[in-house]
């Protein structure tokens, strides 16, 4: 029922970029994966999703090893949004979206595929922009637009055939396999802030439906709203993991950011960072 690395090692030249790093995405959950430039988050999510192969150490999805998984079987289950997302034709966003169901053997023109991009780019806030040039949209209309995408390959169906996003009703059945696993590199770097609060809803949701979801953010006030739990990357190492609360503390802010910073507590009873402005400067 889970995504999980472990013991995972990528040296580059003398440069230990992962450095025995195990991690789990486990369903019903929100795991936000942070750290500093250079801390190795980006490199294990490759890891993660297939995309390089570990010097050392395994990946395995309920149980098998990647290598195991036919690929259109593994993109049903499991879809990534990776930082930069290059599309070389100039599609429309309802195009966009329709690439998400093509692992599902469904073609563009088919109703389901259209109904269920139409309901992803609803989720996303961007069904107004279907029919628009990709290339004509702002960066944040486009990471949504790729939101949508990602939502769209993993929305599946009830008995009734209603879409949705896969639930725990699918657990309880037997059928835990179909347990869905979303991985997103930096989702938020290009939206505002409204819509930064409904990317935090709509991955709630998802949780909410037994989705394991692994986002890397840089927002460490955003992570601590988001996450149900927080991986802390230093070096290429886990330096720490737990709720925000128990991770985000003033000791560890210091040691992996060198950022001197009062902990607040917000409204939702989440950390709160309140840096300090008079500490010294970076170097």
């Amino acid at each position: 029922m889970t995504l999980t690395a472990t013991d995972i090692c990528i040296t580059r030249g003398r440069r230990h970029l992962v450095d025995t790093a195990s991690l789990t995405v486990t369903p019903g959950r929100v795991t936000a994966l942070l750290g500093p430039n250079g801390a190795g988050k980006s490199t294990l999510m490759k890891v993660l999703s297939g995309d390089i192969r570990p010097d050392s150490g395994t990946v395995a999805f309920h149980g098998r090893s990647l290598s195991e998984w036919h690929r259109e079987s593994l993109a049903r289950r499991r879809a990534v949004l990776m930082q930069e997302t290059h599309i070389p034709f100039d599609f429309s966003a309802m195009d966009i979206v329709l690439l998400g169901r093509l692992p599902h053997g469904e073609s563009p023109t088919a109703p389901k595929a259209r109904d269920i991009a139409a309901q992803a780019l609803h989720r996303t806030g961007t069904l107004h922009l279907a029919s628009a040039s990709i290339s004509r949209l702002s960066g944040g209309e486009r990471q949504r637009v790729h939101l949508a995408r990602v939502l769209a390959q993993i929305w599946a169906d009830t008995d009734q055939g209603a879409p949705r996003f896969d639930a725990g009703n699918d657990a309880e059945n037997g059928t835990a396999s179909e347990t869905r696993c979303l991985l997103l590199d930096e989702p938020t770097s290009a939206l505002d802030p409204a819509y930064q609060i409904a990317l935090r809803a709509i991955l709630h949701r998802l949780a909410a439906n037994g989705t394991g979801v692994l986002v890397i953010l840089h927002d460490l006030n955003l992570a601590a709203a988001m996450a149900d739990e927080i991986v802390l990357m230093r070096g290429g190492r886990i330096f720490s993991r737990g709720t925000p609360v128990q991770v985000l503390t003033p000791d560890a802010l210091q040691a992996v950011w060198g950022l001197d910073a009062v902990i607040l507590r917000g409204p939702e009873g989440y950390p709160v960072i309140a840096p300090r402005m008079d500490g010294p400067p970076a170097p």
